[in-house]
């Protein structure tokens, strides 16, 4: 069985990682199993470590949110995205304003209607 079934993470589903530690791994891991089916952001809003950059095809680095339009591309097709802050100390920062990346992901994805 696959781990975003067991979570019951469908397609236009938002979900939230918390705990102290495995939420990159969990997130990775759900990414993988839906990105042939459809396009998936990844975000944080703590630093994630340079490497972990893996976990997505992309990774659009934003530093305000009136940046958030240049994600629109990514969302046409399926693959993973990462959004991130600046890299600062050789790690991409988190997002403060992740609110608002959710808040233009679901704007972008109803305006596709059932393309996405």
């Amino acid at each position: 069985m696959r781990l975003s079934d067991a979570l019951r993470i469908s397609a236009r589903a938002s979900c939230a990682f918390v705990g102290a530690g495995g939420k990159s791994a969990l997130m990775g891991r759900v990414a993988a199993e839906l990105a042939g089916e459809l396009p998936v952001v990844l975000s944080t809003t703590t630093r994630i470590a340079l490497h972990q950059r893996q976990l997505a095809t992309h990774h659009l680095i934003l530093q305000d949110k009136v940046e958030l339009p240049a994600l629109r591309p990514f969302l046409e097709s399926p693959g993973t995205i990462l959004i991130t802050g600046r890299v600062a100390s050789g790690e991409p920062s988190g997002l403060d304003w992740i609110a608002s990346v959710l808040e233009l992901v679901r704007k972008l994805v109803s305006q596709a209607g059932e393309s996405c």
